[in-house]
């Protein structure tokens, strides 16, 4: 899982898997328990096959269906920050199958904020981030009831822990990577 992003989810799959020959990519979608919790949503986006035919599936979350959509050049003005959420997720339902929709779920950012903004053809989750999120900060967060599936965006994330970070204690490793890619 990643703040503000769709995160991603892979596993492996031994040729014998009674679903080996069932998933299909960007169509299927995979759900992650963890003690009966839903904790991870997706599609999967790749899959590789190595030589004794171990398929590794690499999934990415449901906040990427809102790359899905292009919201058109709009221009709405004197919206509240859930309006304009509101806007930004009928654009997209409007595009997309049913499996791939959102509706507005609790907005605690910019509460009594009236914002006027354009969008100009891009996706409905560059526009949110570029919107929102750039803009007001906050956390975006998916979210299941009763088969909806919601987009709250949160002024404070909904996953915090408590915990103090001791080196060589509870932190066994720590990787860092540098490149010119960028």
């Amino acid at each position: 899982l990643e703040v503000n992003k769709a995160g991603s989810f892979s596993f492996r799959m031994l040729p014998n898997h009674p679903h080996y020959d069932t998933i299909q990519l960007r169509t299927s979608i995979l759900d992650v328990y963890q003690n009966g919790e839903l904790i991870f949503e997706g599609v999967p986006v790749s899959i590789d096959t190595d030589f004794w035919k171990r398929k590794r599936v690499t999934c990415e979350g449901e906040l990427t269906f809102l790359n899905d959509s292009i919201l058109r050049q709009l221009n709405p003005t004197h919206r509240t920050v859930t309006e304009l959420l509101g806007d930004y997720l009928a654009e997209h339902n409007a595009q997309v199958d049913n499996w791939k929709q959102f509706q507005v779920g609790t907005v605690t950012v910019g509460t009594g904020l009236y914002l006027n903004r354009f969008t100009n053809y891009v996706t409905t989750l560059s526009q949110i981030a570029e919107d929102l999120v750039n803009d007001l900060g906050g956390f975006l967060r998916v979210r299941h009831d009763q088969g909806v599936r919601y987009l709250d965006y949160l002024d404070a994330s909904p996953h915090t822990s408590k915990q103090v970070v001791h080196i060589g204690k509870n932190l066994t490793d720590l990787k860092t990577n540098l490149d010119t890619l960028d």
